[in-house]
């Protein structure tokens, strides 16, 4: 079986106050070392789109993508 096909992803979308961009901005690295370390995941990362931060994770299974990471 592939291993996609029983992962789950979550895209999640968040818009940021104003003026709290860069304090965001610089959280996210610690987030995406947090997940590293988890075995069920397979992706964690973040995207911009102006002040729009959009999350993408995926997981090996819907009980790892649960978890708040």
């Amino acid at each position: 079986m592939n291993r996609l096909s029983s992962s789950v992803s979550l895209h999640p979308y968040f818009k940021a106050y104003p003026g709290k961009l860069d304090a965001i901005k610089g959280m996210l690295p610690r987030f995406v070392a947090k997940t590293a370390t988890e075995k069920e995941m397979l992706f964690y990362e973040f995207s911009w789109n102006g002040d729009e931060l959009f999350v993408a994770k995926l997981t090996k299974t819907p009980k790892a993508c649960s978890r708040i990471s």
